[in-house]
């Protein structure tokens, strides 16, 4: 099979990787030097891949907080060697409905791969060494024992006839796992078309082909990082950095300070007297003047001396975020602070394990932190 067009779906509204998404969608997050949406399109242009159609929000020139798109950030995709154009979505309505909004710009085959999928290019290997399908859709799987992050392929005499999204732990169909990077025909939007809207119409179509027998799955196991909570960025800097530490342009490293294992700090950050690094994300322009374990920072947040963010419950129990209302495990016994861009920590506040603190936030000296504060919002003593 040849490489054909791949259309990216980056127009989201990332709620659940709060407090990093304030600024923009999920994938724009910079990690290693690069937003995760250009690894993904540089991954993807090493198989061949060479044009790309990305539907993104559009820019909200009076929204409370600047808004970065995908265009700003990629532009004609020309310093990457591919040719990138945007569909600008006035409103995110599921993947369904973006894929929809693009349905005249599509050819007879596609890929619909998903922004986070920085390895796309090795997910894809196997299926594009396959020959034409028959199929109108073809899936990537992988066998995983969580399966209750991820839609699920049901079986029936060997053959898929349908997918289950999200099924509790014990009552999964099948391990094998839906990674979000397809090989479609265009049959496959004209079926979407007819389906009534639904946020999530996308995999109830999917489900639908799967049953009617045109869907297959080729299956690999390449390592996958689905992207939903701000703690998975963890697992994507390990595999970009290949277990060494990576240090952006013009970062300020005072003599006393210690930079640990698994450290990602992007450029212009500055570390002050004293500070221990260990384990931790720390975006462009920071000011760091405190000792920080398993945490991460969006860009330019300032962290005053004498702060103390907790990293594990007394019982070493994973540590559990407050998302969206609702505690989610992180499956980590070792979680600080998740700090939205902008914020400020002042010397003496105390920060428990697993906190969320918005973007441009402000916590007092003296203040004890609550597990989660807006953006915005000021916490003092």
């Amino acid at each position: 099979m040849n490489a054909p067009l791949a259309v990216i779906l980056a127009a989201g509204e990332s709620s659940r990787f709060w407090p990093l998404s304030t600024h923009g969608h999920k994938s724009l997050h910079r990690l290693v030097g690069h937003s995760i949406i250009e690894h993904t399109v540089r991954s993807l242009a090493n198989v061949g891949v060479g044009e790309f159609l990305i539907v993104q929000s559009p820019l909200r020139e009076a929204a409370t907080f600047a808004h970065r798109t995908v265009a700003a950030e990629l532009g004609s995709g020309a310093p990457l060697g591919v040719r990138l154009s945007y569909y600008d979505l006035p409103q995110a309505r599921g993947s369904g409905d973006a894929l929809l909004a693009v349905a005249d710009q599509l050819p007879e085959q596609f890929l619909l791969v998903n922004p986070e999928n920085i390895n796309a290019g090795d997910l894809l290997k196997s299926l594009l060494e396959q020959p034409e399908p028959d199929a109108t859709v073809i899936a990537v799987g992988q066998e995983r024992q969580d399966t209750e992050h991820f839609g699920v392929f049901e079986f029936e005499d060997d053959r898929i006839v349908g997918i289950t999204e999200k099924p509790p732990r014990g009552s999964e169909p099948s391990k094998l796992c839906n990674m979000g990077v397809y090989y479609m025909r265009r049959g496959f939007v004209e079926a979407l078309r007819k389906r009534p809207y639904h946020e999530f119409s996308l995999v109830l179509e999917l489900s639908e082909q799967a049953a009617q027998g045109n869907v297959a799955v080729v299956t690999t196991t390449e390592p996958f990082f689905p992207l939903k909570f701000p703690w998975h960025l963890f697992a994507m800097r390990d595999a970009l950095c290949g277990g060494e530490n990576y240090v952006g342009e013009n970062v300020s490293l005072h003599e006393t300070a210690t930079i640990g294992k698994n450290c990602c700090i992007e450029r212009d950050v500055s570390v002050g007297a004293g500070v221990q690094l260990e384990d931790c994300i720390i975006g462009a322009g920071c000011v760091v003047e405190s000792s920080l374990t398993s945490s991460i920072l969006g860009a330019g947040v300032t962290i005053q001396s004498d702060v103390t963010i907790a990293t594990q419950n007394q019982d070493a129990s994973s540590v559990t975020p407050i998302v969206k209302g609702q505690p989610v495990s992180s499956d980590r016994q070792q979680l600080g602070a998740v700090i939205g861009q902008g914020a400020s920590i002042l010397s003496g506040a105390m920060l428990p394990a697993g906190v969320l603190l918005g973007a441009e936030c402000r916590i007092f000296h003296g203040s004890a932190s609550p597990s989660r504060v807006e953006d915005r919002e000021h916490v003092q003593a």
